[in-house]
């Protein structure tokens, strides 16, 4: 996905506000923009929605958008689907994430942490994947939980095993000295040496 360094500027705040950033919020931020602009051009085609799109409130998720509609109510006896479709739609990058991991024959439990690992997004952005986790983790395999939080501090370090290569994007938007905070790196060197730690590789 093509990034525009002033669009996402502009998104977050202005140049001032992105420099008063940590470099995890500064991350964040990023995914929001890409998550919203995977998302947005869904949004764009659907009849109901106004040509001009209301923010969100920093560090808040979709949920929080304004809309004339309000949301469509929820089943008594919601499940997971309706949660997709009624809260969580369009969801693209988790969808294609999860698509990913069945096109690659992963097991159905990383398939599964595949789905759920952004959608704490819709709620809260900063540190998606440890809200995520927390939220997740009394209905799933402890796999999947472990997946869905670990995910945010992995993603910030290369693994050439696995093919997973820093993010160049991280290195043109915020410049070639950008470093995660000290807890990420805690938590990565706690999950690289753990026994779980291709659960949220993969």
């Amino acid at each position: 996905m093509q990034v525009d360094r002033r669009r996402f500027i502009a998104s977050a705040g202005g140049a001032a506000a992105v420099a008063a950033m940590g470099h995890e919020d500064r991350a964040e931020a990023l995914e929001h923009y890409m998550t919203d602009q995977l998302d947005r051009a869904v949004r764009l085609t659907e009849a109901a929605q106004s040509s001009v799109e209301p923010r969100v409130p920093r560090g808040t998720g979709n949920l929080f958008r304004p809309t004339a509609s309000g949301f469509e109510p929820m089943p008594a006896n919601a499940t997971l689907v309706d949660f997709f479709t009624r809260r969580f739609a369009p969801a693209r990058h988790v969808l294609q994430s999860a698509n990913h991991a069945v096109q690659t024959g992963q097991p159905e439990r990383t398939i599964f942490a595949c789905l759920l690992h952004d959608v704490t997004q819709n709620l809260i952005k900063a540190d998606h994947g440890y809200w995520g986790a927390q939220l997740f983790a009394p209905y799933v395999d402890e796999r999947v939980a472990w997946a869905i939080k670990f995910h945010q501090a992995l993603r910030f370090f290369p693994d050439d095993a696995v093919g997973y290569e820093y993010p160049e994007m991280y290195n043109r938007i915020f410049g070639v000295d950008y470093e995660p905070d000290a807890y990420v790196k805690t938590d990565y060197e706690f999950a690289r040496n753990h026994r779980y730690y291709m659960e949220a590789r993969l």
